[in-house]
């Protein structure tokens, strides 16, 4: 009986979630935020609301049917250089801002908590540098847990959850 519930809750889940489309409606500022961002001169693809099909694809990377928030904007920030101008225009217009990593939060945290925050993607950045003579590994936040795991297959461990060695 329990099981059957959890099953009906879910679907009425997924039924509720994909009556939700992306909101055609502004955010607070984001007019300004949108010129903040060109005049910065960023180098990385920045996808607003208005570029469906990519601000869908973007979003579809970490989107949680039980939290359903849309972003203003996303960043892909390719050099350290654009993260200081996303987070300049940020801070400038006191404009919520989340930073993603490489992967993905089963809350969704990385998209924000609420609707119209501007999300700098931090995906380029996955470089892993590995220190054999010190035992220590620089690991960029863009990699996804499944990289960092392969690891263990040429003899390093890592603190990291989630996948077992098999799925790999």
């Amino acid at each position: 009986m329990t099981t059957y519930l959890y099953v009906t809750f879910f679907l009425i889940t997924i039924i509720h979630a994909s009556l939700y489309h992306i909101p055609v409606s502004k955010c607070p500022k984001e007019a300004a935020l949108r010129k903040c961002l060109d005049q910065s001169h960023i180098k990385g693809p920045i996808y607003f609301r208005d570029n469906t099909s990519a601000y869908s694809d973007d979003l579809n990377v970490e989107y949680n049917r039980l939290v359903i928030v849309y972003p203003t904007v996303f960043v892909h920030a390719i050099d350290v250089l654009d993260v200081q101008k996303a987070i300049k225009c940020a801070a400038k217009l006191k404009y919520p801002i989340v930073a993603r990593s490489g992967g993905h939060s089963y809350e969704g945290y990385g998209i924000g908590d609420r609707d119209c925050f501007l999300v700098v993607d931090l995906a380029a950045f996955n470089q892993i540098t590995i220190d054999v003579t010190s035992q220590t590994a620089v690991i960029g936040p863009g990699n996804r847990i499944k990289s960092v795991y392969k690891l263990a297959l040429q003899g390093f461990a890592f603190p990291v959850h989630g996948l077992e060695l098999e799925d790999l």
